[in-house]
């Protein structure tokens, strides 16, 4: 199949950067060698295969091919709908369901209207019983990554690199790894990620919680880092931990399990696809403070066993989470809508 065939058309109407424009900014330089592939919309003007909104609206109407429209929002769905009023069954629609919650009566009707439906983990999938839904999971991209082992040392980093907020579970961390940081003095924790003026009480709460426990010269905030600096910590750090309460995703443990970082994940987003208890680390319940607490101890008190889980959590991602295997599968989906073979 060469690159003068139908059309794939992506839009991205989210003017703030979110996680949906990440994934769609990984994926069309990947997929436009692939196919000939449209996107369009905000936050991708330097991408490969751009567009003018108008114009790449108006190449959907005039084309006498089949086309597919790769949506990942509400609104791209419904715009997708109308657009099929006007051009019939050639337009074939496309979503990717990322959320876990269950849906609006609306959005369920979307999604009915869609030809396929695809979710980057069985966890979304699942707030979609009344569909075929087939799980491509997000990848990251490993040429950014370098597996470090690291080497046995009195002096060990726990990391989490997320917005502070209650969403993340940075509070949840906090009241697990206070007494950790007591027991330890060479025991450190890197709070990695922007405090927002409107999450800025909550972060301070943490604070206190910190300078009353006695541990802050222990705790390091970082607002953020830069792309370099941040595999640097990946590279570095003995254990990341990312304990949210809920999660669309959650890219950040596969990029320090790429790192050479063994991880401590909640059961939020795809954390439960990504690892297996015990096997590429640990995975506890939602919100449950003993539980993490033991999980990370358990991770930090065997240099040899850490070593073992973050060699198979290097593997797992190779095998499963490479960011050119998620463009690829959706490719052969563009295909498959396409009917080309």
């Amino acid at each position: 199949m060469g690159l003068n065939t139908p059309r794939v058309f992506v839009p991205n109407f989210n003017r703030k950067v979110s996680g949906v424009t990440a994934t769609v900014r990984r994926l069309v330089p990947l997929q436009s060698k692939q196919i000939e592939l449209v996107v369009f919309g905000d936050q991708v003007a330097d991408l490969p295969s751009v567009q003018s909104r108008w114009r790449a609206l108006y190449g959907v109407l005039r084309s006498n091919d089949t086309v597919v429209w790769h949506a990942r929002r509400n609104t791209e769905m419904l715009l997708g709908v109308v657009l099929r009023w006007i051009k019939g069954d050639k337009l074939r629609l496309l979503f990717t369901s990322a959320a876990q919650r269950n849906h609006s009566a609306y959005t369920r009707w979307l999604i009915r209207q869609m030809d396929k439906i695809v979710a980057p983990c069985h966890a979304s999938a699942s707030y979609i019983p009344y569909r075929e839904v087939e799980v491509i999971h997000h990848g990251v991209d490993l040429a950014e990554f370098h597996y470090t082992p690291r080497s046995p040392s009195a002096s060990l980093t726990i990391a989490q690199v997320g917005r502070v907020r209650a969403q993340k579970g940075t509070d949840v961390l906090v009241d697990a790894v206070l007494p950790l940081l007591q027991q330890n003095t060479q025991l450190r924790l890197k709070l990695v990620g922007l405090i927002t003026p409107e999450h800025q009480v909550f972060a301070d709460e943490q604070r206190k919680k910190i300078e009353s426990a006695g541990v802050e010269t222990q705790v390091d905030w970082v607002d953020g880092l830069a792309w370099s600096e941040l595999k640097a910590l990946y590279a570095s750090a003995d254990l990341l931990v990312a304990c949210p309460r809920n999660e669309g995703f959650g890219l950040t443990p596969l990029e320090a399990m790429a790192s050479g970082a063994p991880v401590v994940v909640s059961e939020a987003g795809a954390f439960a696809d990504m690892v297996d208890d015990g096997v590429h680390g640990r995975i506890v319940p939602i919100e449950d403070v003993s539980a993490l607490r033991e999980a990370i101890g358990w991770m930090l008190d065997d240099d040899a066993r850490r070593a073992a889980c973050a060699e198979r959590a290097y593997e797992r991602v190779q095998r499963q989470f490479d960011v050119e295997v998620e463009a690829l599968r959706l490719v052969e989906v563009y295909r498959q809508l396409l009917d080309v073979n």
